[in-house]
């Protein structure tokens, strides 16, 4: 179990790390000769990420004193068809962040508990297709690491709808993606025959990816992937692991740690 100092840091170096990001994006029509559509879209994914992100930590009102910044209520025509524009929310957005970074304190107080609890519950989405022996492997060996694998099928469904019972589910700290070469596809246009189709992971394996993305934030999902399935360009910034290598299981502790996941390595390093 942690305690309110790690959780405090945890929020302190997500703060900082997203903030150094915000720096970053400021720098890209330059260094990346972006568009201004470009710019546009990295300023949108860093913006939402935050507000995320605060939502997470803290709580709503919280999220709202930054979103006060980033999302103007009032924009006269063609104002926003300017790079300057842009500059000037992520400037704003960024004095918002630091200011909740240097209030850290006071704005957690006694919160922090309730959201040590919620964070080191220890359950772990296992996300899979169709390859049942690399479930039940990476099943078994999140239970040696002491944490808690969550399956979907092996949940009672308490008459509930599959996307029901997965929402009911989905209250974890964690989530691994198995991304299997269970389905294949492409482009209309670049196949001609069916040895052309590329192996891909199965369509609900995409859903859950982006749902838990979006849910617990990129650092808190790790994606293991078996063969040469297509990867998806859109979810950049995600972690593969291939578990063709030996070491894939140590990587996975590395990202769980990283992650703040509270974990019991003992029984693997003992068997090394």
């Amino acid at each position: 179990m942690g305690n309110s100092n790690d959780y405090k840091t945890e929020v302190k170096n997500s703060l900082n790390k997203h903030i150094k990001k915000g720096k970053k994006v400021l720098e890209y029509p330059d260094e990346l000769d972006l568009s201004l559509q470009e710019f546009k879209k990295e300023f949108r994914l860093w913006r939402d990420y935050a507000t995320e992100m605060l939502k997470h930590y803290f709580d709503e009102e919280t999220a709202k004193k930054f979103e006060i910044y980033v999302y103007p209520s009032v924009v006269f025509i063609g104002e926003d068809d300017d790079f300057d524009y842009y500059v000037k929310l992520i400037e704003d957005g960024l004095t918002s962040l630091e200011s909740i970074r240097n209030t850290l304190d006071f704005l957690l107080g006694d919160k922090s508990k309730e959201k040590i609890e919620k964070i080191y519950s220890k359950k772990v989405f296992i996300v899979h297709g169709r390859d049942e022996l690399l479930k039940e492997q990476v099943a078994r060996f999140i239970k040696e690491l002491k944490l808690i694998p969550i399956i979907l099928h092996e949940q009672p469904s308490k008459g509930n709808t599959i996307i029901e019972k997965f929402e009911e589910n989905s209250d974890v700290d964690y989530a691994v993606i198995l991304l299997t070469p269970d389905d294949v596809g492409g482009e209309k246009k670049d196949i001609q025959t069916v040895d052309e189709l590329k192996p891909r992971a199965r369509q609900n394996v995409i859903f859950e990816l982006g749902f838990f993305i979006g849910k617990l934030g990129r650092e808190r999902v790790c994606a293991l992937k078996k063969g040469n399935p297509e990867i998806l360009t859109d979810f950049s910034g995600v972690l593969y692991i291939s578990v063709d290598k030996e070491d894939w299981k140590l990587e996975l502790i590395k990202e769980l740690k990283s992650a703040g996941i509270p974990l019991d390595t003992d029984a693997f390093l003992n068997e090394k």
